[in-house]
């Protein structure tokens, strides 16, 4: 990448350049700037393709300003410190802002008390990665996200670090997007949000202990595999929350210890294959709008409910070939499947879908009364 770059302008104290915008309003395109340690307490736009490079550089925006403006295409930033970003509601104050561009590289920085830290809007193969992004949360209305999309296509989002926003990362009306090997926890709402963003995938990243792990709605088309989503807890906490999510494959997840594992509501045709249930409240939730989903080659252990439903109706949603923790039968022809069927909604997983209240009753005789009678007399059973 650096021989990409036609000369190098060097900012520091003792420098000829003693300020970063003097040096990006120097640079010709292909340049790079490259900043020396210290404080730099400024705004600066780009409206050419240059790299900044930070070499122990922090631009501080003393709670008042954004730091970066970028509106120009293949411009590189690596390897600042941006703290402090102002706190604008109205204007969705940015540490780094996109505008308008094609194939930026935001990576290898390090972000604090931002209000939003990286903001793309209306880009193109863009990519941000290895960023380690940590908010200071004031709540939901006095916090931004860490990388926020919104209008764009073909991003790649890798390997980044974000915690303590409102959302760690989210997405709007972006597509054909990747999102790899993040680490997403302690954020204030979701680790990961995207509402009206088709064909995207996102793979093997980590969801931990945010208010929700992660929300994807209103999309179609969407591939989810590999990732975790651990330690989600509350009323209103989900390791994943799809909503209105038609023709999209989960595969090889892992669901521990949340809540809600994952709330099916009005998203249809589904393949949901070969993840792990561990130790949830609900490992599914499956809504009564939620039909022709496929479950298959998953792993139920250790859950208070396997499947839990509002509605008595299958929908056309399928369970094949799935292991339960809670099974109680026999497998005599030795082929690995249970010789009696097994079903995973049970009757007192329904009674607590229409009867929420029930929840306090979980744990009685009369519960365990209720799927003893279950095990006896299998035409108890929901269908």
């Amino acid at each position: 990448m650096t021989a990409w770059f036609l000369a190098s302008l060097v900012v520091c104290s003792q420098c000829e350049y003693k300020s970063i915008s003097a040096a990006v309003a120097a640079a010709q395109p292909r340049d790079s700037v490259v900043v020396r340690a210290g404080t730099y307490r400024e705004f600066v736009e780009v409206t050419k393709p240059i790299a900044l490079l930070g070499e122990g550089a922090v631009i501080d925006g003393e709670g008042q300003r954004p730091l970066v403006q970028v509106r120009a295409d293949d411009v590189v930033i690596r390897g600042f410190d941006f703290v402090n970003s102002g706190r604008d509601l109205l204007r969705d104050t940015a540490a780094v802002r996109v505008t308008d561009a094609r194939r930026c590289v935001v990576s290898d920085n390090r972000f604090h008390d931002n209000f939003f830290a990286v903001y793309l809007e209306n880009v193109e193969a863009c990519r941000v990665e290895r960023n380690v992004i940590l908010g200071v949360p004031r709540g939901e209305g006095g916090s931004g996200n860490g990388i926020h999309a919104w209008n764009s296509t073909r991003l790649a989002v890798v390997g980044n670090q974000v915690r303590g926003h409102r959302d760690g990362i989210y997405l709007e009306f972006t597509t054909e997007s990747e999102l790899a090997n993040n680490a997403a926890s302690d954020n204030i709402r979701y680790g990961l949000h995207f509402m009206y963003s088709d064909r995207n995938e996102f793979a093997k990243n980590q969801f931990e202990r945010n208010g929700a792990g992660v929300a994807v709605m209103y999309s179609r088309g969407v591939a989810m595999r590999e990732n975790t989503f651990a330690h989600h807890e509350g009323t209103a906490a989900y390791g994943l929350l799809l909503k209105e999510i038609p023709d999209s494959s989960l595969i090889a997840n892992c669901f521990e210890e949340n809540s809600v594992a994952l709330h099916v509501d009005q998203s249809n045709r589904n393949e949901i294959e070969r993840n792990d249930f561990w130790r949830n409240g609900l490992a599914v939730s499956l809504w009564g709008s939620a039909e022709g989903n496929r479950f298959h080659g998953n792993a139920f252990e250790g859950n208070l409910f396997d499947v839990y439903t509002n509605s008595l109706q299958a929908g056309g949603n399928r369970f094949e070939g799935n292991y339960y923790g809670a099974y109680w039968g026999y497998d005599r022809d030795r082929d690995g499947y249970g010789d009696l069927p097994f079903r995973p909604v049970s009757f007192s997983a329904v009674l607590l879908g229409r009867y929420p209240l029930a929840g306090l009753l979980v744990k009685s005789t009369f519960f365990e009364f209720l799927d003893t009678a279950e095990r006896l007399i299998p035409a108890f059973a929901p269908a």
